[in-house]
């Protein structure tokens, strides 16, 4: 939470190359870094449920807080979409609402999506789909990186796939606290994720 009520622009910048080591004498061969912006926008998400005077006087104390979670539930959930497939701010021709944009749809409406892998629907996910996704994850988010599948892709796809032995590469987490790890790394279940 920002508490700021209204949109943020966040700098974003990139050095065009590496730092290079000099001679004490050598004059350092000056760079450029190029800079971006990233726009946060606001959305608000409600959802309103209509209890009569009567409800309230007749229901038991149990059934607010019943209803508090299922109202909860249903905006989790909507949260969870909205931060993987989000549509973000509409254009003037769009008709829906503005939300947040999700990362899956701002990815795949870059112009160059070097971070994406593609295979085929008609294809089955390999060893080398999975090798080549790790490849394209930056070291300084290795160790924290995570998988996010439905229960479906999870248990019907990725738990099958063998590496170049026909060793399984996925296992089970057997404390429940993820699905289970791909090359160490946890996979966890996500509805949201198409």
């Amino acid at each position: 939470m920002t508490f700021v009520n209204a949109d943020i622009a966040v700098r974003k910048g990139s050095i065009t190359s590496g730092a290079e080591w000099y001679d004490e004498g050598t004059s350092t061969t000056e760079d450029t870094i190029t800079t971006s912006e990233i726009l946060l926008s606001g959305h608000e998400l409600s959802k309103c449920i209509n209890v009569s005077w009567k409800l309230k006087k007749m229901a038991t104390e149990e059934f607010i807080p019943w209803l508090q979670t299922q109202i909860a539930t249903v905006m989790s959930d909507a949260i969870s979409t909205a931060f993987a497939v989000g549509k973000g701010v509409p254009t003037s021709s769009d008709s829906f609402k503005g939300q947040p944009l999700g990362i899956i749809t701002a990815i795949n409406a870059e112009s160059s999506t070097p971070q994406v892998v593609s295979v085929a629907k008609t294809a089955t996910i390999g060893y080398s789909d999975i090798t080549s996704m790790m490849a394209k994850v930056k070291s300084g988010y290795a160790k924290t990186g995570k998988f996010y599948a439905k229960n479906s892709m999870i248990w019907s796809v990725l738990a099958n796939i063998m590496d170049t032995v026909g060793r399984p590469i996925f296992v089970p987490d057997p404390t429940n606290e993820f699905a289970g790890r791909i090359f160490g790394k946890p996979v966890v279940e996500e509805d949201a994720i198409p």
